[in-house]
């Protein structure tokens, strides 16, 4: 709530995470083989992308709310 008063994020967000679902699962049912190695090695990278994308506005938000407070 502090990081977007107007709501905007939370709409995007949502949004993003069903596309996420829908292609991951489409990806993924392309790359199964004989094995989820691939899926999950996949799913693991992604992940890891995520969190590296999120660092950034999570440490801004942080160092705003530090100088408010």
């Amino acid at each position: 709530a502090a990081f977007d008063r107007q709501g905007r994020t939370v709409v995007y967000a949502v949004a993003m995470q069903t596309l996420g679902l829908a292609i991951g699962t489409a990806v993924a049912a392309q790359l199964v083989g004989d094995d989820f190695r691939s899926v999950l090695w996949y799913a693991i990278v992604f992940f890891a992308l995520c969190g590296v994308l999120l660092t950034a506005p999570i440490l801004k938000q942080a160092r705003l709310a530090k100088a408010q407070a």
